[in-house]
């Protein structure tokens, strides 16, 4: 595959609502509340592939991208977890 250099835009949404309880570890299982996490992306970003031959008759590719995501909505996240013993004792993570 000859070697190229792309641009690439895109657009991306993401939803995120479930949250999940562990069990088998005891004391130390944890439950993650579930949340309500939308999000609307603009991506912007450079795409680079070099050929490098074959590896047993199959292509062998490199490739990378460098890109720069603006998030329009969504831009605070929670996490909420606590061990399940201590359920009134969890803590709390913005970001």
């Amino acid at each position: 595959m000859p070697d190229s250099k792309r641009c690439f835009p895109g657009v991306t949404r993401a939803a995120v609502w479930q949250g999940f309880s562990e069990h088998g570890g005891g004391a130390f299982n944890l439950d993650y509340a579930s949340t309500n996490s939308n999000a609307l992306s603009s991506v912007l970003g450079l795409r680079f592939l070099k050929g490098l031959g074959t590896l047993f008759g199959h292509p062998l590719d490199w490739q990378t991208e460098l890109a720069w995501e603006h998030r329009f909505s969504g831009t605070a996240q929670w996490v909420s977890a606590a061990f399940t013993d201590e359920a009134t004792a969890g803590a709390q993570w913005k970001w």
